[in-house]
């Protein structure tokens, strides 16, 4: 069963210790987006290793890596991950509704608020 089975992932060139081959590369949308690559084991990695194909990956980039590394049963370790995924109430981010084109009548409010935020004060009710 592969890891994202509704995803298709990118080819991975990884340069790999003995007993780890890259699998896949799934990417995330948008400039900088997270990357996922995939790795299979045929044992358990170590810290060191796990550091070091990391570092390879990220490189000097700002980019967000994540290593996922699939070793022994491919099915226990992805429900481990889903488990772990509904633990935390992770869900898909989705963009949030555009907010409704400022009223004519509000104008002078949100420009007040913004004049007294530059001057550093808090903007109250009363004026």
């Amino acid at each position: 069963m592969p890891f994202l089975p509704h995803r298709d992932p990118r080819p991975l060139r990884l340069d790999c210790p003995a007993g780890i081959q890259p699998e896949g590369l799934y990417l995330g949308n948008g400039a900088q987006a997270l990357e996922v690559a995939v790795l299979k084991a045929t044992r358990p990695p170590t810290r060191p290793e796990l550091r070091a194909l990391h570092r390879e990956r990220t490189g000097k980039r700002a980019t967000p890596v994540v290593l996922v590394v699939l070793h022994g049963d491919g099915v226990q370790t992805t429900r481990a991950i889903a488990a772990k995924v509904r633990e935390f109430g992770l869900q898909p981010w989705k963009a949030p509704e555009p907010l409704p084109p400022i009223a004519d009548y509000d104008i002078s409010l949100v420009v007040r608020i913004a004049v007294e935020a530059a001057d550093g004060r808090r903007p109250t009710a009363d004026g």
